[in-house]
């Protein structure tokens, strides 16, 4: 049975990344201890930019092909900014030959429940 990309086990791996140091969150792949650089930490970045959905679409062409919906939105607001990181994943699955749906709104990421008039009957149809 196709899987939703959401369902899939790409995207478990991909919430590892969030896990990047002992459970810590993305903030860990940063200089943590007192400093005010933000420097990166080379082996929690390496790690981090391992499970990225923008790193993993060339290596998991063959089954995000294979998925009968993927859909991807974000405000152009985002408060955190991840409207970025989805154009850039967007992209990719383009350049891949990979179908998938990019809808960018006006808004940021809370209070976006008013999505779900567009979200939902696409996972539906997906669903069938």
């Amino acid at each position: 049975m196709r899987q939703l990309y959401w369902l899939s086990p790409p995207f478990i791996r991909v919430a590892g990344a969030f896990r990047v140091a002992g459970g810590a969150p993305f903030s860990a792949a940063v200089s943590s201890s007192g400093s005010s650089t933000g420097e990166l930490l080379p082996e929690r970045w390496k790690r981090w930019q391992a499970n990225d959905p923008v790193n993993l679409v060339e290596k998991h062409r063959a089954n995000l092909r294979s998925l009968k919906g993927i859909y991807i939105d974000c405000g152009s607001r985002d408060q955190y900014h991840i409207q970025y990181g989805s154009r850039i994943l967007s992209k990719r699955l383009a350049l891949a030959g990979i179908a998938h749906t990019y809808e960018e709104f006006d808004d940021n990421h809370s209070d976006i429940d008013y999505r779900m008039d567009v979200s939902l009957p696409f996972l539906a149809k997906a669903l069938r």
